[in-house]
């Protein structure tokens, strides 16, 4: 087993003593920053992406880690500036063009991320990435045959791209497909064990078919590879809701908040896991009361899935029927004859 699987936080440290030897081994920092996104370490992943693009400005993986980073964050004025500027000094750098294109698209600007990507494939028409973001903005539009038809065309070029196959698999589900979504996203998995959004996008489909083991597999492996994903922590806590683990559910859910505290979505699943699983140790009253405190949030935040008040009425129901047999256990311990009355 490699060290970087085995001691992850031992590998980073001998890449950074690397790079700290030889400030010209920007692929040290490179993996250094991988490392310390795995385990967690946002800030200092940020800071490793930073120094290998110091060393090599138009180094486009950590580039792109990067500006994922700043995304997720919220930073997508600092990610578009920088790209900006990289981009001008290094025009032959493609790559950082159509990342430029992807914080264009992450903010809502599909005419001009549309636009960029098309001047891309005027130099080069069979660029992948920019097919897909091309793609991306016309799906987002909601212009899915157009979409479908882009893609089809780059996966002709690129048939063990995993990217391609997820972005068709998001349009199959956008044009109602279901069937034919799954198995693109099982295709994207397939190709890309490391890439984290096929297997998200493929695990959460298994957990809506029940097959909770296969979808626990492929949504820890979204979590190794991207643990600052706040939807793979919180599909992966309902593949586990569904495969009865409630320990780990919750930790996933809490994780998944923790990432990003708006996910509306993990206080209404959370309230699912407590009103549906048993927890070791918790009374079946203060576990239903949980949950629907649980719910109670998820609305207090916006949250309308249109199943919520019969969820909280049955939770509801079955505190009262709870509290109900608690009061008659009481009562019939208290007039039981005590042990020297018999």
């Amino acid at each position: 087993m490699a060290l970087s699987e085995s001691d992850p936080a031992g590998a980073a440290a001998l890449f950074e003593r690397a790079f700290r030897i030889d400030n010209s081994l920007a692929a040290a920092a490179y993996d250094a920053g991988v490392l310390h996104e795995r385990l967690g370490e946002v800030d200092r992943a940020r800071d490793a992406y930073g120094r290998a693009l110091a060393a090599v400005p138009d180094f486009e993986a950590a580039s792109l880690n990067l500006t994922r980073l700043r995304l997720r964050a919220g930073q997508a004025e600092e990610a578009e500036a920088d790209l900006r500027a990289r981009a001008a000094a290094h025009p032959e750098a493609v790559g950082l063009r159509n990342q430029l294109v992807e914080v264009l698209l992450a903010t809502g600007r599909l005419d001009a991320a549309e636009q960029e990507a098309r001047r891309i494939l005027k130099s080069d028409e069979h660029d992948i990435r920019a097919m897909v973001n091309l793609a991306t903005a016309y799906s987002l539009e909601g212009r899915q045959e157009l979409a479908r038809m882009v893609l089809e065309n780059a996966r002709q070029i690129a048939p063990g791209d995993p990217v391609v196959w997820n972005r068709l698999g998001m349009v199959e589900l956008q044009l109602g497909a279901r069937a034919q979504a799954l198995e693109h996203f099982r295709k994207a998995a397939e190709l890309g064990e490391s890439y984290p959004e096929g297997h998200v996008n493929y695990g959460a489909m298994l957990v809506e078919a029940e097959a909770f083991a296969d979808a626990v597999k492929h949504l820890e492996l979204a979590v190794k590879h991207a643990p600052g994903s706040s939807a793979a922590h919180l599909n992966l806590g309902n593949a586990y809701r569904g495969a009865k683990a409630f320990e780990k559910a919750e930790q996933a859910y809490q994780r998944a908040l923790e990432i990003d505290p708006g996910l509306g979505d993990a206080w209404f699943d959370l309230g699912l896991l407590y009103l549906d699983g048993e927890k070791p140790g918790l009374p079946t009253a203060a576990r239903l009361e949980r949950a629907i405190a649980l719910l109670d949030r998820y609305a207090a935040a916006g949250g309308a899935d249109p199943k919520l008040s019969q969820y909280r009425r049955d939770a509801s129901v079955q505190l009262d029927k709870e509290r109900r047999r608690l009061a008659r256990e009481e009562r019939d311990r208290l007039r039981a004859p005590s042990p020297e009355n018999r």
